[in-house]
């Protein structure tokens, strides 16, 4: 049991359908899981090398979120060792054979793989049409030297204009096994053309002058030529391509040359409106079609590309066809606002005057009615206003006053307060500046100020100034390097207007009661965002756009939508990171087949398969080996052909296992005969020591990492 706690994760990508509870999150963690041991059916299953009740490794793969492997916090992968159970069928009471209780761990080398292959015309007019096919071919023979002699099973589906299995039996599908000499050699002569085994005369795979239709060849590694699922689904598929889609199953499939009958493609309404491009080039209803297959069987396989040529740095125009989304993570955005608080100090000077016109009238309410007032000085007792409401009011004389006076006994500040209407001279009242400006100014309050400045300097005798200490009545705009080095009297906050430099999160009911009618959701120049998630429940959907995207990411999108991890080297060019690499991509040809070993080796690379045979066949009865570095065992039998150790080895390095016979005392009826070993379909040597008192031998051999190889013990029984 292993527990691991995941924080911050990322969210399902976009074109990922996601139900809560039902769809597992592939793009942070993936587990291949061993089959149950209390289930005891099937005690030899079919395809035993694709599931078994022994051990079987558990591999589990968590996205990190980052960026590379490792410390980069990208994907990385934790090797299990799950516990099995050994079975063998009407086992005597008194057995003891089963005594030893050494780790039986089924390795990740083995299962159902394919390989997508393009044919397609655009490879004979590669820059070297005479020799680019060549180059393709001798990579995938080189792949299937790669896995000749482990547990893998191996399908290989071709395309261009149509797709059709190599080698494909009544149903179209057709399995080849790698453990099998035969078939080794035979998938080899589907490939390069010649004679198999059974007397079928094959021609090469070679560039013709077809479309690309990947759907059809996703199509034929997936279903028969019926439209049925094949019996057998592969755990990998390797997708092969030098280009884009530029055509489909609604365009070429039954009648068409080389296939048989196929049941019609339907067409769906995300088809509608993409139509062929003039000339060819990318089509984009042939990759929307193309990717409901990658995705009806992407739960339970993954795809590794493959990208060749001179395409993989051109762009194409990538339509997004009225995908369906709902809108999450609504946020309101604003700007900060830095200020700095003041208040006004208002003053006069020592040397204004307060003068009144000559010719005032003064009125005084009696009941009703206004009556003139002829003194002045009762005015100027009761008024306690500049308005009417204190039953007293002033009267500037017919046309413009022309004579002031001035004197402190005829009007006083409180006064002159009370009776000033206006800063102008209009209302009969007015101050002036008795000769110059003293050098003493006395304070005041600003109705007084406003009630007499007339001008913007202080010639006037009145001015305004700012004082940057309490009480901070106002504010003024700032910067944030001031506000940090400002101590009281500043103060920051968030303004809601444009411009939007941030975003806070906000409520769905806010989001939609601010946002802008008709405007983009993502969108953030009115101040309200929200993201599009492309999973149910679909509340809205986008209208068809097109854009450039380059041909790498096209295929990607297919390959994984969950992002891809490209491969890393060494100093050796060693690719490190097979085990989760997932896009190859090179103009230059000759690295295909550096891919295909790489993906190949990522697989089982640092491994080693045995098999025991009896005169070219397996051997029936259980041989039992241990290997000298982890005492771990595997077992060869009738049911189960091979067994295979899985080293832990650092890349571009090694290790020299010394490979046991562990039950030698329960084969009385078998002796030796030789050991043959291969690697890549090349011989291997092993050092062989002799058991002393048994007719066994103990074999050391050299297993690097970038390397599958593969031994047989041949033995003879007797009777």
């Amino acid at each position: 049991r292993v527990n691991v706690v995941l924080h911050a994760l990322d969210p399902p990508p976009a074109g990922v359908p996601y139900i809560p509870g039902s769809t597992p999150p592939t793009w942070v963690m993936r587990v291949s899981q061993a089959l149950d041991p209390a289930d005891h059916t099937d005690l030899v299953p079919t395809d035993p090398t694709f599931k078994n009740k022994n051990g079987q490794r558990v591999i589990v793969t968590i996205n990190g979120g980052g960026d590379s492997a490792g410390a980069g916090g990208g994907q990385n992968q934790i090797s299990l060792s799950a516990g099995g159970t050994e079975r063998t069928a009407a086992l005597a009471t008194n057995s003891v054979s089963f005594n030893q209780t050494l780790t039986a761990a089924r390795t990740r080398c083995g299962g159902n793989f394919g390989m997508v292959i393009d044919y397609s015309g655009s490879i004979n007019r590669a820059p070297n049409p005479s020799t680019t096919m060549d180059t393709v071919r001798t990579a995938i023979t080189a792949m299937i030297d790669t896995f000749a002699g482990t547990p893998v099973k191996l399908e290989l589906s071709k395309f261009g204009w149509l797709g059709a299995v190599l080698g494909g039996d009544a149903t179209g599908s057709r399995y080849f096994d790698m453990l099998n000499e035969t078939d080794v050699s035979d998938l080899k002569i589907y490939v390069n053309g010649g004679t198999t085994s059974t007397g079928v005369v094959t021609t090469k795979i070679d560039s013709v002058n077809d479309a690309t239709n990947w759907e059809d060849g996703l199509y034929r590694m997936f279903r028969n030529t019926d439209g049925t699922i094949q019996a057998r689904l592969p755990q990998k598929v390797i997708f092969f391509t030098d280009g884009i889609p530029s055509y489909d199953r609604l365009g070429g499939v039954a009648g068409q040359p080389g296939t048989s009958a196929a049941p019609a493609a339907t067409q769906s309404a995300d088809d509608t409106g993409l139509a062929q491009p003039t000339g060819g080039g990318y089509w984009q209803r042939s990759w929307n079609r193309a990717n409901r297959i990658a995705r009806e069987f992407g739960v339970q396989v993954d795809f590794i590309g493959v990208f060749a040529g001179a395409d993989t740095a051109a762009s194409s125009n990538w339509t997004d066809v009225n995908a369906g989304y709902h809108l999450q993570d609504w946020k309101k955005g604003y700007h900060d606002v830095w200020e700095k608080g003041y208040h006004w100090k208002y003053e006069r000077n020592r040397n204004v005057i307060l003068e009144r016109a000559s010719g005032m009238k003064y009125d005084k309410l009696v009941g009703t009615t206004w009556v003139q007032e002829p003194s002045s000085a009762n005015y100027l007792l009761f008024n306690t206003n500049n308005d009417e409401s204190d039953g007293w009011r002033v009267r500037t004389p017919s046309g413009s006053a022309s004579s002031w006076s001035w004197s402190t006994s005829l009007l006083t500040q409180t006064q002159y307060q009370a009776s000033n209407t206006t800063a102008d001279i209009t209302d009969g009242f007015r101050t002036s500046v008795n000769g110059s400006l003293s050098s003493t100014w006395d304070t005041v309050l600003q109705p007084e100020y406003d009630g007499s400045n007339t001008l913007s300097n202080s010639n006037d005798g009145w001015r305004a100034t700012k004082v940057y200490s309490t009480p901070f009545d106002l504010w003024e705009g700032s910067t944030q390097s001031a506000y940090i080095s400002g101590n009281a009297g500043w103060r920051t906050y968030r303004s809601y207007t444009s411009t939007f430099s941030a975003w806070e999160v906000t409520t769905e009911a806010e989001y939609i009661a601010g946002k802008t009618a008709g405007t983009d959701p993502t969108n953030g120049a009115d101040g309200w965002t929200a993201t599009k998630v492309y999973v149910p429940p679909y509340t809205s959907y986008d209208a068809m756009r097109t854009f450039s995207r380059t041909n790498r990411e096209i295929l990607g999108q297919l390959i994984d939508p969950s992002g891809l991890v490209d491969p890393i080297k060494d100093a050796g060019g060693n690719v490190i990171n097979a085990e989760v690499a997932n896009m190859y991509s090179s103009s230059n040809w000759a690295d295909v087949k550096g891919a295909l070993k790489a993906i190949a080796l990522g697989q089982c690379g640092g491994t080693l398969t045995l098999q025991t045979r009896v005169n070219g066949a397996p051997a029936g009865d259980t041989f039992t080996y241990t290997n000298s570095l982890d005492n771990t065992k595997v077992d060869t039998s009738g049911a189960y052909r091979s067994g295979t150790f899985d080293f832990a080895i650092p890349s571009g390095g090694s290790v020299n296992p010394e490979i046991r016979q562990a039950n030698v005392n329960t084969l009385i009826h078998y002796t030796p005969a030789n050991w043959s070993c291969k690697a890549a379909g090349l011989t291997v040597t092993p050092t062989t020591v002799d058991v002393p008192g048994t007719p066994w031998d103990t074999i050391q051999i050299n297993i690097p990492a970038n390397a599958a190889v593969s031994c047989i013990q041949n033995v003879t029984w007797v009777p």
